[in-house]
C-alpha cells in the first residue's frame, strides 16, 4: 500500500465530488489531483527525487494537503515544520533533516531569511501567498504549478517500508528527533481509522488542529481514501470553526482539549446549527470530565477519547 494509491482511488471514484474547501478555494477531487500532479512535476523539475526531504512551513491550507500527496508521488519525504518554532529551532531541523526544498507561506519568509545563511546545502524555496519577495531566487508556488503538466509524474517504485514523512519531536529531553513514517504506516493507520470511525464519502472533516501535527494530519489520507470533504481552517478561532462546522456541514473532526474547551465556552455557541456533527474526537492531552460533559451537551454528538 502507498499514498499515491489513495489519491488515484479518490480520483477514479469521486472526480467531480467536492474535495477541499479553504477560504475562497473550492476544489473537486479532479481539480485537487490536477494541482497535486502539477506540484509533483514542479518538484521533479527542480531536481527533487526519491528520498529527498521536502520541508513545509505553512498554516493549514490546501497547499499543505497538496504537498502531502505531491511529495509522495515522486518518492520524496515531507518534513512538516511547526510554524511556532524559533528561527534557531527551524534551522536545526532543516539541517538535521537534510531538506533540499522548503515550501513556505510568505508570512514566514522573514524568519526563514534570517536562517538561510546558516544552511550550507542548497535549499530550493517555494513560497505561497502574496507579498514582496524577501528571499532571492525563490519560486512562486502558483507560477510553478501553472507551468507544469497536469498528468501524473513518472513515479519511482514504491515499497511499504519506504519513508514518506519525517516528523520532529518537541525536543523536551534534548534535541528534536526525526520520527520516520513509511507508506505502510500511513496507509495501515488510514484503513484502521476508516473502520474505527466509520468514515465514508458523506463525511466532511474540518482540519482545525494544525496539519503539521499528526493529531490532524492522519485525516488527510483517511478522509481522501473514502472520498470525504476536507474543510480547512487556516487558523484556530472559535467563531471561524463554529461557522465552518455550520456552513460546510462538518460531520467529524479531531481537536485537542484546549480547542474544544474554547469552542464550548465561546459566547453565542448555542446560536450555531451544529446538527451535522456525528462525532468529536479528542486527543493529545488529558481532558477534564466537566469539559467532556459540556462537549456532549453542546455538540449533541458522539464523543471519542483517543488517549487515556
Amino acid at each position: 500500500m502507498n499514498i499515491p494509491f489513495i489519491l488515484e482511488k479518490a480520483v477514479q471514484l469521486y472526480s467531480d465530488k467536492e474535495a477541499v474547501v479553504c477560504k475562497d478555494t473550492r476544489l473537486t477531487y479532479g481539480q485537487f489531483a490536477d494541482r497535486v500532479y502539477r506540484l509533483a512535476n514542479s518538484l521533479s523539475s527542480i531536481g527533487i527525487s526519491k528520498g529527498d526531504r521536502i520541508a513545509i512551513l505553512q498554516q493549514n491550507s490546501n497547499e499543505f494537503l497538496e504537498s502531502y500527496f505531491a511529495s509522495s508521488l515522486i518518492g520524496g519525504i515531507l518534513v512538516p515544520l511547526n510554524f511556532r518554532l524559533s528561527p534557531s529551532e527551524l534551522s536545526f531541523i532543516l539541517k538535521d533533516s537534510g531538506a533540499r526544498s522548503l515550501i513556505l507561506d510568505v508570512q514566514f519568509e522573514d524568519a526563514v531569511a534570517r536562517i538561510t545563511r546558516r544552511i550550507t546545502d542548497p535549499l530550493h524555496i517555494i513560497r505561497t501567498g502574496m507579498g514582496e519577495k524577501i528571499l532571492k531566487g525563490s519560486f512562486d508556488y502558483e507560477e510553478m504549478i501553472r507551468a507544469e503538466k497536469s498528468k501524473p509524474p513518472s513515479s519511482p517504485e514504491f515499497f511499504d517500508d519506504d519513508i514518506v514523512h519525517l516528523y520532529y519531536t518537541s525536543g523536551t529531553t534534548g534535541r528534536p528527533k526525526g520520527v520516520m513514517l513509511s507508506h505502510g504506516n500511513i496507509c495501515t493507520h488510514a484503513l484502521a481509522a476508516i473502520a474505527e470511525f466509520k468514515l465514508d464519502d458523506s463525511d466532511n472533516w474540518i482540519h482545525a488542529a494544525p496539519l503539521f501535527h499528526l493529531a490532524d494530519a492522519w485525516a488527510t489520507f483517511a478522509v481522501t481514501w473514502v472520498g470525504g470533504k476536507h474543510v480547512i481552517a487556516p487558523h484556530f478561532d472559535p467563531v471561524l470553526i463554529l461557522s465552518l462546522i455550520q456552513d460546510e456541514e462538518v460531520t467529524i473532526t479531531n481537536m485537542i482539549p484546549t480547542m474544544l474547551n474554547m469552542l464550548v465556552n465561546s459566547p453565542g455557541v448555542e446560536s450555531y446549527n451544529l446538527s451535522s456533527l456525528r462525532a468529536i474526537l479528542s486527543g493529545g492531552a488529558p481532558i477534564a470530565p466537566e469539559v467532556v460533559k459540556k462537549i456532549i451537551h453542546v455538540f449533541k454528538c458522539e464523543y471519542i477519547q483517543l488517549n487515556r
